[in-house]
C-alpha cells in the first residue's frame, strides 16, 4: 500500500469483506516519531478476503501495528496479526489441541 489512494483501496477491501467492521485501539504507545498500536477487530465475513469466499461467520481479529511518522505524515507501517486465528475461524485450519498439563 502506497499513499492515500493505497490506504483508501485497502480500507475499501476490508469493508467489502467485513461490512460491519469495528476496529478498536486497545493500547497506543508513542515515542517521538514511532507509534505502536495493539488493536482488535470484529466483523462478519460477508465478502472475499485473502481469496477466501465469504463464510458469514462473525470473526474477531487481533494484531499490532507499528507506525513511523515524519513531518506529520505517515512514512511506514508494519502490521502483525493473527492469521492462523483467522484461518481457524473460517474453518481452514483445525483447532489446536488443548494442553491439559499432563
Amino acid at each position: 500500500m502506497h499513499g492515500p489512494e493505497g490506504l483508501r483501496r485497502q480500507a475499501a477491501s476490508y469493508l467489502a469483506a467485513f461490512p460491519d467492521l469495528h476496529l478498536t485501539f486497545d493500547e497506543v504507545v508513542a515515542d517521538g516519531t514511532r507509534v505502536a498500536v495493539r488493536w482488535s477487530s470484529r466483523g462478519t465475513h460477508r465478502g472475499p478476503f485473502l481469496h477466501i469466499p465469504p463464510t458469514g461467520r462473525a470473526l474477531v481479529g487481533l494484531g499490532v501495528s507499528l507506525f513511523h511518522v515524519e513531518g506529520g505524515r505517515l512514512r511506514r507501517c508494519e502490521r502483525v496479526w493473527d492469521v492462523a486465528g483467522f484461518l481457524r475461524a473460517v474453518g481452514l485450519l483445525p483447532e489446536l489441541p488443548v494442553d491439559d498439563g499432563q
